[in-house]
């Protein structure tokens, strides 16, 4: 049973014989209704571009049918677009490993390839991918930087397993406030590298960002609905109290179901922001620090140039 379904079975039952007949001949369906909405709602906040624009289709849509439609299978056909469109996107902006298995993935003649490599498959390989552009920070990067990104390598779970969250952190945020520490004694090939880091991860987050921003405005504009649909289905119920409450009940469960989405999806958000943010200004400061470096090594060869042209003409 789903959850209004199972909700309202067990207030009739609880209720009497007539709760229970009131409940067979209309409240069930009106339960079963909900639970396909709260489920469209799901697979909206789950599915990519085109899961979420069919999603809100059908909950915008006054036929209650096109939501059943929707959650029963008109979803699955727009989940494998969607992981296809991934699948292209990691293809051509990729981390190496990640591109090569987003490629294997879509040249597969295996139905199920990219669907397996958004789920799983890309996870391992940017694994693979951090862990290598970690262990090039740790042999190339300024100290601060190779220290934190030999910590990060060396950091264990508890059950002794290689933390690779410790290692995408450090990509993500570590290496650029490491790399603060350093900015006025690192080399000029250094602070570029940092540039060039910064402004990869900016725009992954940026990625990221717009995507749960999409998601927060249609769950929070379903929860504006829902409470619109509350508020008139209580109305239309006059004259039966139970009809009113059950009425009301759905809807508010379906706002609260938005509006918790809603409330997930802004979070996702705001981290995203938080580290595009970051990586956008470790990336004016290498950069500043850069062009101070390249000023102050033409400023030197300068002066090399004058004192011997002084030598010279000792």
């Amino acid at each position: 049973l789903g959850m209004r379904l199972g909700e309202g079975t067990g207030a009739a039952l609880a209720a009497g014989p007539s709760a229970i007949q009131e409940f067979i001949a209309n409240g069930q369906k009106d339960a079963i209704a909900q639970d396909y909405r709260i489920i469209a709602l799901r697979l909206s906040m789950f599915g990519g571009r085109t899961v979420r624009q069919k999603a809100e289709t059908a909950l915008s849509s006054t036929n209650p049918d096109d939501v059943r439609v929707f959650v029963t299978g008109g979803w699955q056909d727009a989940w494998v677009a969607d992981d296809r469109a991934a699948a292209y996107v990691l293809a051509d902006s990729g981390t190496p490993t990640v591109k090569r298995e987003a490629n294997k993935a879509l040249d597969s003649d295996d139905p199920n390839a990219v669907s397996n490599f958004i789920r799983t498959g890309q996870h391992d390989a940017r694994i693979i991918d951090n862990r290598a552009a970690a262990y090039v920070l740790a042999t190339n990067g300024s100290p601060s930087v190779a220290e934190a990104a030999g910590a990060a390598l060396d950091a264990v779970r508890p059950d002794g397993s290689d933390d690779d969250d410790a290692v995408a952190d450090f990509l993500r945020y570590g290496q650029f406030v490491a790399a603060a520490r350093d900015a006025e004694s690192a080399s000029i090939t250094q602070l570029t590298d940092q540039v060039i880091a910064a402004n990869a991860v900016a725009q992954e987050e940026r990625i990221k960002a717009d995507e749960a921003s999409a998601q927060a405005l249609l769950a929070a504009r379903l929860a504006k609905e829902a409470t619109e649909r509350a508020a008139n289905e209580a109305k239309a119920a006059q004259g039966s109290a139970q009809k009113a409450n059950a009425a009301a009940s759905r809807a508010a469960a379906l706002a609260t179901q938005a509006a918790n989405a809603a409330d997930t999806a802004v979070s996702a958000a705001a981290a995203a922001h938080q580290a595009m943010n970051a990586s956008m200004s470790a990336a004016g400061s290498a950069a500043a620090a850069a062009a101070r470096a390249q000023k102050a090594a033409a400023n030197a060869n300068g002066a090399a140039a004058s004192a011997a042209g002084q030598a010279a003409n000792a």
